[in-house]
């Protein structure tokens, strides 16, 4: 929609001015003094003496001066609508106006229940979980949650994982406070930046956004927000082997971390379990050797490194693992017509592109890439992908990963101090990243021993596809019980979001936590937290479908857009800037390339780039 405007805007322009009022003023003092004389002689005689005086006056004086200007402005634009610009990959960022209807929170995040987690070898339960897709993905692009009886039929019909999903709801003490079922949308304090092609400055407009929102908020109700680990992600003990003991909550001890195990190698085949087709060359590179962090990751190969950039950290999804970053092809496949879940049909590529890691690269950034290892569920002592309530797919929480990407962080910074570090996060890795910020700025605010405060190294956060207010799975949160269910509980349902225990110390109330230091200041309720530094946030999902529906598999606008319009650019992608590569999972190529599309897409890749330019 062109749309056309004009402002009629006026200048006051600039004028000169005189001030003739001059009195210098007039002080008269004459002085007076005498002085008697003395003398010896038998004549007394007689002496005179002088003396001297000083005055003061004050004076005062008026004028005034005027000064005239004129200036107009006009503005084309649109004030409604939709504006369309191509970018260079070949895709379109949707510029947007914010939503005006209340459904669905701020989505969830993208991985859902029925992937699974990284790398598992496929079982034979797997033509049945693919029934199990097809058969909820209609329910999934609707704005409404699977039903329980949804939910009970996907069990009986393969047990396919809650790849991602968002969890129970917990009520707030602050009733004031409280997130109702319906998202609140009604608290918009600025317009949404448009699609990505601006950054916000955080300062300013930032500032009046939090002050805003803590007054609606309320001063008692902001300073007693718990930002705690939730007590249901607490470990009361037992072993971290055990899914029973530890499903949901935070594996803290690394060295008892089953996932905690660096790999021997990355490539140069990309091949994981659930793309064991892939024939692409994988971007090169190898095991992080960072001291300080023992579990796995993957650093690019970079030539030439460009040390004025900062640090680049790329956290992935559920059921995916570093493959999501680098070039998916397969011969077969190419040029060949393929249907996803979200039910539409699309062109694979012809030749395998190039993705996000080795653009990075190629502009000078050094690129590391966190490695959850989710092929580790398996090694679980309980672990049995044969029962209809199994984990056959590998599903992971955020009590899996979040600690061995809070480590991670660490350790970058750590290691360079001089350093700014970018996040970069797809899906689960969303939440992951955000949750391992908060975590290790709660341990700096306690005082633990070699803890730092994060915010002030951190240049970008990144949020692809992710899970902020629900996923489309969350209603399976009670219906599976270990990680694949409880990764549900965390994250909420979409259709129907209330704030869940893991969201709450994450996003605050009315999101008020939800982005730290973006105002160069104020982080969970507490101003002078950042050294100064603004954090720059953006998050970045594909736009809903006009009739109501949603493209992307998982989340949704609402699902995954922070609610604090002036300290993050909501930017969306259109419909057709999804993944066309094919990735993601063998035997059902491009099955999510809707949610792919944020990290994979040309447009999605070269929006990231943007932000981290910027």
């Amino acid at each position: 929609d062109p749309g056309t405007g004009t402002d009629p805007s006026t200048d006051p322009g600039t004028g000169t001015g005189t001030d003739p009022g001059t009195d210098p003023g007039t002080g008269t003092d004459p002085g007076t003094g005498t002085d008697p004389g003395t003398g010896t002689d038998p004549d007394p005689g007689t002496g005179t003496g002088t003396g001297t005086g000083t005055g003061t006056g004050t004076g005062t004086g008026t004028g005034t001066g005027t000064g005239t200007g004129t200036g107009t402005n006009t503005d084309t634009g649109n004030t409604s609508g939709t504006d369309t610009t191509q970018n260079q990959g070949g895709g379109s960022i949707i510029i947007q106006q914010p939503p005006t209807d209340a459904h669905d929170c701020p989505a969830a995040e993208p991985e859902v229940a029925t992937l699974g987690c990284e790398g598992a070898p496929l079982s034979a339960s797997l033509p049945a979980l693919l029934g199990v897709l097809v058969v909820l993905a209609l329910a999934l692009r609707r704005r409404r949650a699977v039903s329980a009886a949804a939910a009970v039929a996907a069990v009986a019909l393969g047990g396919a994982g809650c790849n991602i999903g968002m969890g129970g709801p917990s009520e707030d003490p602050v009733t004031a406070c409280d997130d109702a079922a319906t998202h609140d949308t009604s608290g918009t304090l600025f317009p949404d930046t448009t699609g990505g092609t601006s950054n916000p400055t955080g300062n300013a407009q930032c500032t009046a956004a939090i002050q805003a929102v803590a007054a609606q908020v309320g001063s008692a109700a902001e300073q007693s927000w718990s930002i705690d680990d939730a007590p249901e992600m607490v470990a009361a003990g037992g072993s971290e082997a055990l899914e029973a003991d530890y499903a949901g909550k935070y594996r803290d001890d690394l060295a008892a971390h089953p996932g905690c195990l660096p790999r021997a190698s990355y490539g140069p085949a990309t091949s994981e379990p659930f793309s064991t087709d892939n024939t692409a060359q994988g971007t090169p590179g190898a095991p992080a050797q960072i001291p300080g962090y023992p579990c796995a990751a993957k650093e690019y190969t970079q030539p030439s490194e460009d040390t004025t950039k900062p640090i680049v950290i790329l956290i992935h999804g559920n059921s995916s693992g570093v493959t999501a970053w680098e070039p998916y092809g397969n011969g077969t496949l190419a040029g060949t017509q393929q249907q996803n879940l979200a039910g539409f049909s699309f062109l694979v590529d012809g030749q395998p592109r190039e993705q996000l890691a080795g653009r990075l690269v190629a502009q000078g950034y050094r690129v590391i890439a966190f490695d959850a290892r989710t092929d580790r569920v398996a090694a679980l002592d309980d672990w049995d992908s044969a029962s209809e309530t199994g984990n056959p797919f590998m599903n992971t929480d955020h009590g899996w990963q979040v600690p061995m990407a809070q480590r991670l962080i660490w350790a970058v910074m750590k290691q360079n101090p001089g350093r700014k570090v970018s996040l970069v996060g797809h899906s689960l890795g969303v939440t992951v990243i955000r949750d391992a910020l908060r975590r290790l700025y709660l341990a700096w605010r306690r005082g633990d021993a070699d803890a730092l405060n994060p915010f002030p190294q951190v240049k970008d956060v990144i949020l692809l596809s992710g899970a902020n207010h629900g996923v489309s799975t969350g209603p399976l949160c009670n219906v599976f019980p270990h990680m694949r269910g409880k990764v549900c509980c965390e994250m909420g349902d979409r259709a129907a979001y209330v704030q869940t225990y893991f969201h709450k110390p994450l996003n605050g109330p009315k999101d008020l936590f939800a982005t730290p230091c973006a105002d160069g200041s104020y982080a969970f309720g507490r101003a002078d937290q950042c050294g100064g530094n603004v954090v720059q946030y953006t998050t970045v999902t594909m736009v809903d479908i006009d009739a109501g529906d949603y493209q992307d598999e998982f989340v949704s606008e609402e699902a995954s857009r922070i609610d604090l319009d002036g300290c993050v650019d909501n930017a969306l992608i259109g419909l057709e800037d999804f993944d066309s590569s094919g990735y993601f999972f063998t035997g059902r190529p491009g099955f999510l390339a809707s949610h792919f599309g944020s990290a994979r897409s040309p447009a999605g890749i070269d929006l990231v780039l943007q932000k981290l330019a910027d």
